[in-house]
């Protein structure tokens, strides 16, 4: 309430001191109003810098958290994390996923937010243990856990192994060697601390402030933690633990593949144009997109060899690896696809033709496709931009650029050492684009030495 009160005094005292262009009604209001706003407003303002506020007490906190982070540490090693009833609806995957912890241990007092989740609230609400054990398994374990709905499961989807769950298993003896708690000894300060403990010396290895509320009054404890970029102490805090998982010297960690980091161009770089020859080439495209996670990984663990995963995501076997096949870490490529071609993956991006004018200047630019090449680590090899040669009679009419004519690839061929690009070509200027494919050619070895990147490779 003492804000709307400061607003109310403010507000009336500017009306009772503008002067009014008709005349003045006088209710005695005002006489009372100027006075009191003029000697209550300071106080208010004094009781922000003495106490603070919610908005300066988030700024602290967040500036404080970014100077304890800055200074160097080593990663804290972790067996397994307790975090008591802290509510870890929105953390799950960041936790188990993203960060692999081996296990979180809760209160089976305080899952009210993981009953929320499931199916059948009731597998987590028996009363008859003190702590529920959360990890991976594999999906025919019976304490695998049944998700209210899809989105819900944090293995669903890459990078975690088709075949498993999260599973919840009762205790009565906590084996976390780690902490996640709360420290709120300076509440009425507005400041709260995720701090992490070690279990075996009750040390407080780590500490971070943070506020979280309303008018004042702070939310119950829970975590956020849902991509890998999630910002907040929360995030922070896990990512600054190391977890001691399971790992196999061929296939990594049992539930969850590694990512693999793509190597992305120079903000300056500009790829050298090769003119390429262009044909009509009859041919059947390929099926649209309609691969999925369990099968695309099954085909890679069966033929123990790359599968890219609708032309986005590259399944490496062998050291149960993933990795963009886009240069983009969230898999996100937009009008980027992906092809293999022997031991490198090709990401191609395709552009219309196009012509500007507007009296003081004239750009033009013919129908291209862009080509980045990356080895299956990640590491760029070699970029290009394509354009066709010459145009074939049935698409002569493209040399008109306000067409905006483009060649959309959706098949790409190594043909004794030529790169064989097959697609269609659209005019999206009229919208009429008779169903005509056609093929670009270009040497292989020609295209990787004018757009060699050999110099960025090991950066």
């Amino acid at each position: 309430m003492r804000k709307p009160i400061l607003s109310i005094l403010a507000a009336s005292w500017l009306l009772a001191a503008v002067p009014a262009r008709a005349d003045p009604i006088h209710t005695g209001v005002e006489q009372v109003l100027l006075p009191l706003g003029i000697i209550t407003a300071p106080f208010f303002l004094l009781h922000d810098q003495l106490f603070g506020s919610d908005a300066l007490s988030r700024k602290n906190a967040q500036e404080e958290s970014r100077r304890v982070l800055k200074v160097k540490r080593a990663p804290i090693p972790i067996n397994g994390l307790y975090t008591g009833s802290i509510s870890l609806r929105y953390a799950l995957y960041g936790m188990l996923v993203e960060n692999r912890l081996p296990f979180i241990e809760i209160d089976a007092d305080g899952a009210a937010w993981l009953a929320g989740m499931l199916r059948d609230p009731a597998a987590v609400q028996s009363g008859e243990y003190r702590y529920l054990r959360l990890e991976f398994a594999h999906q025919d374990d019976p304490a695998c856990l049944a998700w209210k709905t899809s989105d819900l499961d944090v293995t669903r989807g890459p990078p975690v192994r088709p075949g498993t769950c999260v599973a919840a298993r009762p205790a009565d003896v906590l084996h976390a060697d780690m902490a996640l708690r709360v420290d709120d000894r300076r509440l009425q300060q507005r400041e709260r601390r995720w701090e992490i403990q070690d279990l075996r010396s009750n040390q407080v290895l780590l500490s971070l402030p943070f506020w979280d509320s309303a008018q004042g009054k702070p939310y119950p404890p829970s975590g956020t933690y849902r991509a890998s970029q999630e910002p907040g102490a929360f995030a922070d805090m896990i990512r600054q633990l190391a977890p001691a998982g399971p790992e196999d010297a061929v296939r990594g960690h049992p539930w969850v593949m590694a990512t693999t980091a793509t190597q992305d161009l120079p903000m300056n770089w500009r790829a050298p144009t090769l003119a390429v020859a262009m044909r009509a080439f009859p041919y059947t495209a390929a099926p649209s997109d309609t691969d999925t996670w369990v099968a695309a990984y099954a085909r890679a663990e069966a033929s123990g060899k790359p599968v890219l995963l609708n032309h986005r995501l590259l399944i490496l076997p062998s050291g149960g690896r993933i990795g963009s096949a886009c240069g983009n870490a969230s898999h996100y490529c937009g009008e980027k696809a992906s092809y293999l071609a022997g031991d490198a993956v090709l990401t191609l991006t395709h552009s219309s033709s196009y012509r500007d004018e507007d009296g003081r200047t004239s750009y033009a630019t013919p129908m291209s496709v862009y080509i980045v090449s990356r080895d299956l680590d990640g590491k760029l090899q070699w970029s290009v931009r394509m354009v066709p040669q010459d145009l074939p009679e049935a698409i002569a009419d493209c040399s008109d650029y306000l067409l905006r004519c483009s060649f959309r690839p959706n098949e790409i061929d190594l043909v004794d050492g030529e790169l064989v690009l097959r697609g269609v070509v659209s005019r999206e200027a009229t919208g009429k684009n008779p169903h005509l494919t056609f093929e670009w050619r270009v040497p292989l070895e020609r295209a990787a030495r004018a757009g060699s990147l050999a110099a960025l490779a090991g950066q």
